[in-house]
């Protein structure tokens, strides 16, 4: 292969692993103190005699990633551990594995790893199908030169794949952490994940010093909380026979087809419920969506029914189950909790809860963990710790982590995160599966309404975009009035209460510290948003920063990502014309960074509109919309319209989009289109947009709402 194709090749395995090596620290400490302070082990290690497994160690010490008694010897260094703590050993080099969900295997590509460890008192026989196999991953090379976390030019590759196989255990199993061992040579490293960073420890001599790793397997199969191996969620249940047996029909009673759902993906999550003060169960059956970035709030969305076995104790007939959405984040500990922006929803009048859904319970796991932890006598001042990594007094928490307070100074303390669980009523379906252009636009219509109610409860979302905008699932249409909904306010500020028509910014609250200010200017100051989606004066915030002149978040870039949001939409699954061409999408939405996407977005306003193919009020709502957009920014110099700045209001788009509704003309039978429909549509468009320019040339330019005409 030639240089040009190695480096093409690995520019291409670097995709989507942004900012990786920022977050990954190596600890200089002993290993001792790395085991005793990251997997606290509750039954104390015992010395074991270690000669058997020195003896086999020696034999493949030169190459261990071309031996095949690696496997066989790392089963001798815990042969002695007790059967039902033991783990195996599987060589899995000849394997790639798919993504532990379903749902990401067309975003995701294969990972492979070089040998696989079972959970304890399993045995690994055959071929390694599913991460749902493995409580840990081993990164085999045969040189101590091949380290990827001792050098200076770090082997990206390497721990991009480790990384990789760390995300893949997390999803598979809902680890709170996970571990991934790198053996090179005759040295070993143990690197532990979460969804904060990655800490390393020193490296050691596995062969000259094998208890150290039997030591490593003794606290991972004995955790202090959690079980069976260190990192797993306590409160994150495998499912058994029963069960099954119990959701089997009542999935069938829903109209829940079997063969839509994946048995390995099934889980059991327990939820505190304040209002009942008592915990709830609910399986998880079927993952909606999922983060793919391990160092990220981690957020899987999960369709659910409870488990109401629990309430037969007290009543004489359990109520059956209803659909519900359950979702799982790590929020960043500077934001608020999405559970405490719930709870502020629905203390609102009923009037202003149109359009946003209704949290049934929920809580920050982390946030009520630390508590405890704390008055139970927990205790991490860093400022009096001798080095990076202090024990501390109790086993840390699990549901928050600490990795930068360990490795950084005080001011990264922000970076780590907490996590929550809440189980969400309104059961949504992508924004995508619109079965009229018509609906898409109520929906949009319907999410802005719930925008407006947030804000005007001093919600600001600051992240609208098209995972966060939902269809109203036909299960729960006769519960809910409306179509569409705005949901996850992960990125969400929370202030004192606005109205829209007196205001269209959300002022800083008062903070006396100069700390919290800073807090404050770090969240409204900050990138906050999906690049899409973004509006062109987030785009530019970095600029406008270096400038002294940065720009706050305020509810008009929040509504003109909903324009964005409808653009993309249209070019994705709508038959369209545009002088872009047909590949449209591409050229607007696949910018390679912030600075081009403000250019191309405002390039992309000052063109004729995008015309939707018979469909006039579409077409005609898309052109008001533009044309709103482009004066809620700044005027390029060669500007269309006025170049007077006039920010969107709430009011102001949905008169657009309701006038829009009113409009006669929508198409009946225009549902999104599939990747196949718009593949064909691409090939078809050029020409078709190329004789509707000449039959208006000929025209004389006619009014570009009668768009039929053209076609």
């Amino acid at each position: 292969m030639s240089t040009n194709s190695q480096a093409s090749e690995i520019r291409s395995n670097h995709v989507g692993w942004d900012g990786l090596f920022d977050r990954i620290d190596i600890l200089e400490v002993p290993v001792e103190r790395f085991l005793h302070t990251l997997l606290p082990s509750r039954k104390p290690y015992l010395y074991d005699n270690h000669q058997l497994s020195q003896k086999y160690f020696r034999g493949v010490m030169k190459k261990p990633a071309q031996s095949p008694n690696l496997a066989a010897s790392l089963g001798a260094l815990v042969s002695s551990f007790p059967e039902e703590r033991r783990v195996s050993f599987l060589d899995a080099s000849n394997y790639s594995l798919p993504p532990p969900f379903g749902i990401l295997e067309s975003t995701h590509h294969l990972t492979a790893l070089d040998v696989g460890v079972s959970f304890p008192g399993c045995e690994n026989t055959g071929p390694p199908y599913r991460w749902q196999r493995f409580s840990m991953a081993i990164d085999v090379k045969d040189d101590e030169c091949a380290d990827p976390f001792d050098r200076d030019d770090l082997l990206g590759d390497s721990i991009i794949r480790m990384a990789a196989c760390a995300r893949n255990l997390m999803l598979a199993h809902g680890f709170l952490a996970a571990f991934v061992l790198g053996m090179y040579g005759s040295q070993c490293r143990i690197v532990r994940f979460d969804h904060a960073s990655g800490l390393v420890s020193e490296s050691f001599d596995y062969v000259e010093n094998p208890d150290l790793l039997q030591q490593f397997f003794w606290h991972f199969v004995h955790p202090a909380a959690g079980n069976p191996v260190v990192g797993c969620d306590p409160t994150v249940h495998a499912l058994s026979g029963a069960d099954f047996r119990w959701i089997r029909p009542r999935l069938s009673k829903m109209k829940v087809s079997p063969d839509s759902l994946n048995v390995w993906e099934f889980r059991r999550a327990d939820v505190h419920d304040d209002a009942r003060t008592t915990i709830r169960s609910f399986f998880l059956l079927k993952v909606i969506s999922a983060e793919k970035r391990i160092f990220s709030r981690g957020t899987v969305v999960w369709l659910a029914i409870e488990d109401t076995r629990s309430a037969l104790g007290c009543q004489a007939k359990a109520e059956e189950p209803a659909l519900v959405v359950v979702k799982e984040a790590w929020r960043e500990i500077e934001y608020r909790s999405e559970a405490c922006i719930y709870q502020i929803l629905a203390n609102a009048p009923k009037s202003q809860r149109f359009g946003l859904p209704r949290m049934l319970c929920g809580e920050d796991l982390g946030q009520r963990e630390v508590a405890l932890w704390k008055a139970s006598g927990g205790s991490l001042d860093l400022s009096t710790s001798e080095t990076k990594l202090e024990c501390p007094s109790l086993p840390l928490p699990q549901h928050q982590t600490f990795s930068w307070r360990f490795t950084a100074e005080d001011e990264q303390a922000h970076r780590d995160r907490s996590q929550m669980r809440l189980v969400i009523d309104v059961v949504g379906r992508p924004l995508s599966q619109f079965r009229t252009t018509k609906q898409l636009v109520r929906a949009l219509y319907d999410a802005i309404q719930g925008h407006r109610n947030a804000f005007r409860n001093g919600i600001l979302h600051r992240d609208v975009s098209e995972g966060n905008v939902l269809l109203v699932d036909q299960h729960s249409r006769i519960r809910w009035p409306f179509t569409g909904f705005l949901h996850d306010f992960d990125f969400s500020w929370v202030d004192v209460a606005q109205d829209d028509t007196t205001s269209h910014s959300v002022d800083s609250p008062s903070i006396s510290s100069d700390s919290g200010q800073s807090d404050v200017n770090r969240a409204l100051l900050g990138q906050t948003g999906t690049p899409p989606f973004m509006a062109i004066g987030i785009h530019r915030q970095k600029t406008a920063r270096l400038l002294g002149t940065p720009i706050k978040h305020e509810a008009h870039h929040d509504l003109e990502s909903f324009y964005w949001l409808l653009v993309w939409m249209v070019l994705r699954h709508a038959r369209y014309v545009h002088s872009w061409g047909s590949h449209a999408e591409r050229t607007l939405f696949g910018c390679a960074d912030h600075t081009f996407y403000a250019s191309v977005k405002a390039v992309w306003l000052d063109v004729p509109a995008v015309v939707v193919w018979d469909n006039v009020p579409l077409t005609r709502l898309l052109r008001r919309f533009t044309d709103a957009v482009r004066a809620n920014n700044p005027p390029l110099s060669s500007s269309k319209g006025s170049g007077v700045l006039t920010h969107l209001n709430h009011t102001m788009v949905l008169e657009m989009l309701g006038e829009a509704l009113d409009s006669d003309g929508w198409p009946e039978n225009d549902a999104a289109f599939t990747a196949n429909d718009r593949e064909a549509w691409r090939e078809y468009s050029p020409a078709l947009y190329q004789g509707a320019k000449r039959a208006r040339e000929e025209a004389a330019e006619g009014p570009v709402e009668d768009c039929r005409r053209w076609f």
